[in-house]
């Protein structure tokens, strides 16, 4: 929906997208303010509405960009009306309120549920994996998977799990090796020093 240069789903979306150039595919990004790349088709998705709408405005707004644009298929990191592949960066909504409402008191409890961007997005995650026309989900966890089974009751046959990787030339031990001592000596530790992040 939104584009965050250290987000998770956007970091991957960003790796996905240029290992699909090199292949030699049409990339359409649909998105409020996704950043012009050369090679990409950018669809700015309008989201003129209060923040708790926002989930479901996207979702609709998409959908009509989606129709216009006519893309063969339609990978979807966000809860839409309009895709093929659904990959659950977030994790299953519902299990994540169920288990955030043990910690509330019983005032944030009745809040939370009767907040109208969270059943918002209750509302899109069950028509997302009630959507005859999604064919695949992507979960980033065997965790993920069990839950979107439990809750939705999606096929196992649906849902496959990959999970996050990691760019080894950014994290190589070799790179990071010569960063950790820099580090530490602007943080004035010492080098048996114990630090915890």
């Amino acid at each position: 929906m939104r584009f965050s240069p250290f987000g998770g789903a956007e970091v991957f979306l960003k790796r996905f997208i240029s290992e699909l150039k090199k292949k030699g595919h049409s990339i359409e990004v649909f998105s409020a303010d996704w950043p012009a790349e050369d090679g990409i088709t950018v669809h700015r998705v309008s989201l003129n509405c209060p923040s708790f709408l926002r989930p479901i405005v996207f979702a609709r707004n998409v959908g009509k960009a989606i129709k216009e644009a006519a893309p063969d298929v339609v990978v979807s990191l966000e809860r839409t009306f309009s895709q093929d592949i659904y990959r659950g960066a977030d994790g299953c909504h519902r299990e994540w309120l169920a288990k955030r409402q043990r910690f509330l008191s019983g005032i944030k409890r009745l809040a939370v549920r009767l907040s109208p961007m969270h059943r918002g997005i209750l509302n899109l995650e069950k028509r997302l994996f009630k959507d005859q026309s999604l064919k695949y989900v992507v979960a980033i966890s065997e965790r993920c998977k069990e839950e979107y089974i439990r809750h939705y009751n999606l096929p196992a046959e649906k849902i496959c799990v990959i999970y996050c990787g990691i760019d080894t030339d950014e994290f190589s031990p070799e790179r990071l090796g010569g960063l950790r001592p820099k580090a530490r000596a602007a943080l004035g530790l010492k080098d048996d020093a114990i630090a915890v992040l």
